[in-house]
């Protein structure tokens, strides 16, 4: 081998070798290549599962989401509802309450004003609510409001909204269809379902309302009135005896603001212990002696202002507000202070009235205890008078009242017996010392043998359950004689004196000690 081959052999060695070389890196590189592309195809699987995992993760929550999102949607809804339902709805008896009847009754008034229509308002107040509370306790109460509402949403038409505006106060709000006449059968369907006793617990409750009602008339008239028309007419219907319903008139606001005066200047009378308040006493003869035994003590009251106010005036109005308390204690303070002595030195009794509301305050038998305390007088000298209508009240707590002042010593009198609601049974577990035959049965027994009959079978009665008579407001000589013939025993009235000032009183007893009879007709009457 020449040169020349050996030197282009050793190139093509070269060659070779290089190619190998290039081939080597070639396939290296290729290699390497597809590692990083397998590499790379597996990263991107497993991050592809990653996704697909990822986004199933993020449906589910997306789904999870959507339905709490719903759900919270749905009880906001729901909560909103409620809310507005609290808002608008009274929550022991589910009836509108007075923020929504005031919204509908604008709404009412006007569309009556554009349609030319009218409207009528009901305010209904229960009569003996309170006593139920005080009695049976707030549950029985609850259960009373709520059978009082469900037998108002009974009796009104689908046209009427009722609503509880609050405590035992009721409203109806009713759209007058043909005539105002369809408002006066609603307002006496309303008295009859309400007249009627609830039953709780086996007890019979009798509740009763009274009402007021007020029409819109087409006047321009504001919600706020019509309420204030309402409420007076409300108002002339507790001052008339309760148990009714009034529609408003004008001369109706001069009665309610008459009686708000009144109550107004008794008040400052009762504050300041003046004003021209008194206590007077009536004579309580024996019709067998012909003597002096007792005195009944009725307060009188002569205004700066007003004059002589009525007693039966003034009385009705401190029994709506809450003065009797004081009025009741001003009674028993100013005769216990005035009579001490006569009713230690005789064998006398004073005699006091207790209105149906007095027996209701818990308060009652200490505040009479202070008082004979302070004046020293003996239990024993006091007759406290209560009238028939406390049968219509708690019967037992009265009997409770009764029975703490039987047993302190003092008597009780039953007043204006047989004249509206008598219950013998109830008479016969009620330590009753006196039956006070009222002068309605007295005054036709001259002329009229049938009232001379129903006073003999009173005083049967009485007779029979050992209890003592006293007859109210004789005033002749011929009713006396009859009444002593009949078996009467005491009375009062203008034929011996009428309710005489302190004074004039001391002169009655003076003049009949000192002529040894009874002066007849003493006093101007």
């Amino acid at each position: 081998m020449n040169e020349a081959d050996r030197l282009q052999l050793e190139d093509l060695a070269a060659r070779l070798e290089e190619a190998n070389s290039q081939v080597a890196l070639a396939k290296k590189r290729y290699d390497r290549e597809r590692n990083a592309r397998l590499q790379a195809e597996n990263l991107l699987e497993d991050r592809a599962r990653q996704l697909f995992a990822a986004n199933e993760r993020l449906e589910k929550l997306n789904s999870e989401l959507e339905h709490r999102v719903a759900l919270r949607t749905s009880e906001l809804d729901a909560a909103r509802q409620q809310a507005l339902a609290l808002a608008e709805s009274d929550q022991l008896t589910g009836l509108a309450n007075r923020r929504s009847f005031t919204y509908r009754l604008d709404q009412a008034l006007e569309h009556a004003r554009s349609e030319g229509h009218k409207i009528a308002l009901i305010c209904i107040d229960l009569d003996f609510f309170k006593d139920v509370n005080d009695t049976l306790g707030h549950h029985a109460g609850d259960e009373l409001l709520k059978q009082i509402a469900l037998r108002l949403s009974k009796v009104v038409r689908k046209t009427d909204l009722v609503a509880r505006l609050g405590g035992d106060e009721f409203a109806i709000l009713c759209p007058i269809t043909s005539d105002e006449n369809e408002i006066s059968y609603l307002a006496d369907r309303v008295a009859d379902a309400l007249e009627k006793p609830v039953v709780y617990e086996g007890a019979s409750l009798e509740v009763g309302s009274s009402m007021g009602v007020a029409i819109s008339n087409g006047l321009d008239i504001s919600s706020q009135d019509l309420q204030r028309h309402a409420d007076i007419a409300l108002y002339f219907t507790k001052a008339s005896g309760r148990g009714d319903w009034n529609t408003y008139e004008e001369s109706m606001g001069d009665n309610v603001r008459e009686r708000q005066k009144i109550s107004h200047l008794l008040r400052r009378a009762l504050d300041q212990q003046e004003g021209g308040l008194e206590v007077r006493y009536q004579p309580i003869v024996s019709l067998k002696t012909g003597k002096v035994v007792g005195a009944e003590a009725l307060c009188r009251w002569t205004d700066p202002s007003l004059g002589p106010v009525r007693p039966d005036h003034f009385i009705a109005v401190a029994e709506e507000t809450s003065l009797i308390y004081a009025l009741g204690d001003f009674v028993l303070d100013r005769s216990c202070a005035e009579l001490k002595s006569w009713l230690e030195e005789s064998n006398t009794y004073l005699s006091v009235n207790l209105s149906p509301k007095q027996l209701k305050d818990r308060n009652l038998i200490p505040r009479i205890q202070s008082i004979l305390q302070r004046h020293s007088v003996d239990p024993e000298c006091l007759c406290f008078e209560v009238t028939e209508t406390l049968f219509l009240w708690d019967i037992t707590a009265a009997k409770n009242k009764l029975d703490a002042l039987s047993q302190m010593g003092a008597r009780i009198a039953l007043d204006d017996f047989g004249t509206g609601f008598s219950n013998l049974s109830q008479l016969r577990n009620l330590p009753v010392d006196y039956l006070k035959i009222d002068r309605s049965f007295l005054r036709d027994i001259e002329h009229d043998d049938r009232a001379l009959a129903m006073v003999k079978a009173v005083l049967a009665i009485a007779n029979g359950m050992n209890i003592n008579t006293v007859a109210e407001g004789l005033e002749t000589s011929t009713q006396v004689e009859l009444l002593a013939h009949a078996g009467g025993e005491l009375a009062q009235g203008y034929h011996f004196a009428k309710a005489l000032c302190l004074d004039d009183f001391w002169a009655f007893l003076a003049l009949e000690e000192k002529e040894q009879k009874l002066p007849t007709r003493f006093g101007t009457l």
